[in-house]
């Protein structure tokens, strides 16, 4: 509470009745900074509640919150925990050798295929090796091409809320004499085909009628009508036009 008093009849002598002034001013000045202080606390102290409540109905109304609320709970309290899991596995493999007066090439290829509950996966390493002496300086020299690939399909991840997000995964790894050539892999769910560089950033994106992407190049336009953007229509008959239909 503010108490705000009116100062008594100043003196009549003009100094001391401007230190009774100074002295109402900064009394003055106090109680206000106290009051708005102490309003500001009482308006923060209301904000925290009412969003502290708002968050609490959004919780309340989130099926998926209450899910994982329950199934911790069971969790963390169960006296028996039973758990079975079945899993299989092949390895496959292939092998090629081609030898002549210019040298000899290899080829082996090995492919191991996994299965479990949550999905399948299937691993490929294929191997390459050329000696010959058509490489090097004359003296021949041995150059060996790897690549590695990966694809999955079944439950890839879980999102924020616990639950198991269902896709297919595609990734390759090429390394030609000791130097990566090319690294990416692509995601697809039932709501968003994702493009991943060698770092995993997601690099493009189509998902909720939107496509996004960081960069993009059009090499070579062999369509008149290439592209809509809502009524306007983007035309390369000569050259690049933008023309605006109803």
């Amino acid at each position: 509470m503010i108490d705000i008093r009116v100062p008594a009849t100043l003196s009549a002598d003009p100094r001391q009745a401007t230190e009774e002034t100074r002295r109402f001013l900064f009394m003055l000045v106090e109680q206000l900074n106290k009051g708005l202080a102490e309003l500001e606390r009482k308006q923060t102290a209301q904000m925290v509640q009412v969003q502290t409540a708002t968050a609490a109905a959004v919780e309340a109304n989130n099926p998926s919150s209450k899910w994982n609320e329950i199934k911790a709970l069971i969790i963390k309290s169960a006296d028996i925990i039973t758990a079975y899991s079945e899993e299989i596995a092949a390895d496959l493999s292939s092998s090629y050798v081609a030898q002549s007066v210019y040298g000899e090439y290899v080829q082996q290829m090995e492919n191991r295929l996994s299965a479990n509950s949550g999905g399948l996966e299937a691993r490929i390493h294929d191997l390459e090796t050329i000696n010959s002496e058509w490489y090097g300086d004359g003296g021949g020299a041995e150059v060996v091409r790897e690549i590695n690939g990966v694809v999955k399909a079944g439950v890839l991840y879980y999102d924020d809320q616990g639950n198991p997000v269902v896709g297919v995964e595609i990734g390759q790894r090429n390394e030609e004499g000791g130097v990566v050539t090319f690294d990416k892999f692509a995601r697809f769910t039932s709501d968003r085909l994702s493009f991943y560089d060698a770092g995993g950033n997601e690099v493009a994106f189509i998902s909720d009628m939107k496509l996004i992407i960081t960069q993009a190049e059009v090499t070579e336009i062999k369509v008149v009508d290439l592209m809509w953007l809502g009524h306007f229509r983007l035309e390369t008959d000569n050259g690049l036009a933008v023309i605006w239909e109803e």
